[in-house]
């Protein structure tokens, strides 16, 4: 995200029901399992991840 816009300073992924942050090396598709929180700068973002096709 900081590397697409010059206007991000900070940028974490977070568990949406814990304080756990989400390594960097996790790829989209597994970030995408659960819901998360998203922190931009001082914007925090709830993602409510997609429902699970099997």
């Amino acid at each position: 995200v900081k590397a697409e816009d010059r206007g991000v300073e900070r940028a974490a992924a977070l568990a949406a029901d814990e304080r756990v942050r989400i390594a960097a090396s996790d790829t989209i598709e597994s970030l995408l399992e659960a819901d998360f929180r998203l922190i931009i700068n001082d914007t925090e973002y709830y993602v409510k991840s997609p429902p699970q096709v099997s």
